[in-house]
């Protein structure tokens, strides 16, 4: 299905919002995924992918999306992914339940597209897939993140003490629900 959602920036940036492709290049999908592991930043994996990986990733999230299992949407500005979005349906038992998951690249926080990307993925996720719950996680040092997602309308529900390693060290990761 093609769906685009066209976002501006108060500097002007045009930002595109749209589902993830066939098309999509697997080697631009792998320089985004390994940009964001060398940043360093919050983002849950944590060593470079492979082109042979990424391949399978996108071939396994295509599934997904034809199943209803997923939506995954890819942000752009000039045509480079600056980042991406998933909801997945969770399986057996808990496949009324989704998770959602975000990244984007540093230079492009704080600018209002995250809010405007999760806010639609939020919309698609309920319209399409009717979970009975939505959740997330994060790291609890990731301030902004925590902002964004309380303003979306997620509370937390409670937090993993050292959970995650991030940098060598050992954080807590938070799980939030979106409220009704």
């Amino acid at each position: 299905m093609v769906w685009k959602k066209y976002f501006k920036t108060k500097d002007g940036k045009e930002i595109i919002l749209r589902n993830l492709s066939r098309k999509d290049s697997v080697k631009n999908l792998m320089n985004y995924i390994n940009s964001m592991i060398n940043e360093r930043v919050y983002f849950a994996l944590d060593k470079k992918k492979t082109y042979k990986e990424e391949k399978a990733w996108k071939k396994d999230s295509l599934k997904d999306i034809k199943k209803g299992n997923a939506i995954n949407l890819i942000l752009e500005h000039k045509g480079r992914i600056i980042g991406d979005l998933i909801a997945h349906r969770q399986r057996e038992k808990f496949r009324n339940n989704i998770v959602l998951g975000v990244g984007m690249l540093p230079r492009y926080r704080n600018q209002g597209i995250g809010y405007f990307a999760m806010k639609e993925l939020i919309e698609r996720a309920k319209k399409e897939m009717k979970p009975k719950n939505i959740c997330l996680t994060l790291f609890s040092p990731n301030k902004p993140a925590k902002k964004l997602y309380a303003k979306l309308g997620f509370v937390h529900h409670h937090t993993l003490e050292k959970w995650s390693k991030h940098k060598g060290k050992f954080i807590d990761e938070e799980f939030l629900i979106l409220k009704k």
